[in-house]
């Protein structure tokens, strides 16, 4: 990461401070919602198997 790009992003973190927002949280939201939309239709099954147990 250069300098600048430091600089921009806190920048953008202080931005953020400013409204109100918790930088963090609102990166662990981005991440989850990444996160669940990686997912496909086929993994969601599968892991609903597995957490119940069932088996095809």
């Amino acid at each position: 990461m250069t300098v600048a790009e430091a600089k921009e992003l806190a920048r953008e973190k202080l931005l953020q401070m400013q409204k109100g927002e918790d930088p963090v949280e609102s990166r662990k939201k981005e991440e989850a919602r990444e996160q669940a939309l990686g997912k496909t239709v086929g993994a969601v099954f599968e892991s609903y198997l597995a957490v119940h147990q069932v088996s095809v």
